[in-house]
């Protein structure tokens, strides 16, 4: 799990565990700040305009899916099913949400929706649908003008992925859960 140190009451993640998904120290500094932002704007300063609403929750689903991965490298249980059930493999819907931010030009968000589609949001806009979201602001993942930066990103991304974290956002999980209880005691 990732440490993290509170600020505000948001849990904000430490840079010696995601050093390899930001190309340096100070780009995952300039994106937490840029979180923090949101936070302040919005709780303390009262906008709840889209932009900075979208800002906070995008952010925070985005951070809160990061951990040190040790074990779980690669889903399991019901997550694996949701993807397998809508892109037939876990390497098949690496490769469609991969080539998505690849494609995607300006600033935005790209994620998989509970209903099991690869969506897309320009700038901020607050969204209740999304299970894994990328960052695809410049900010994330640029400390050039090389392409190559943006590609090692969309790979090293998948690796810091909380499975247990993600799983919980599916939609019915607890349904699931009870009717797999349910089919246990039957």
């Amino acid at each position: 799990m990732t440490k993290t140190k509170l600020w505000k009451g948001y849990a904000m993640p430490e840079w010696s565990n995601l050093k390899g998904l930001f190309p340096d120290e100070e780009h995952f500094d300039l994106h937490i700040n840029l979180y923090k932002n949101y936070i302040k704007k919005v709780d303390d300063e009262g906008d709840t305009s889209e932009f900075q609403m979208g800002g906070k929750i995008l952010h925070h689903l985005y951070f809160e899916q990061f951990r040190v991965q040790d074990d779980f490298k690669k889903p399991y249980g019901m997550i694996l099913d949701f993807i397998e059930k809508n892109f037939k493999s876990y390497e098949a819907f690496i490769n469609a949400f991969t080539e998505e931010a690849k494609n995607f030009h300006g600033s935005g968000w790209i994620y998989l929706a509970k209903s099991g589609k690869i969506k897309t949001i320009k700038n901020h806009k607050p969204v209740k649908d999304a299970i894994i979201i990328l960052d695809i602001w410049e900010h994330a993942w640029q400390a050039s003008d090389s392409p190559k930066e943006k590609d090692k990103y969309l790979k090293n991304f998948w690796k810091y992925l909380a499975w247990d974290i993600i799983q919980s956002r599916l939609p019915l999980v607890e349904s699931q859960t009870m009717r797999y209880l349910i089919d246990i005691l039957d």
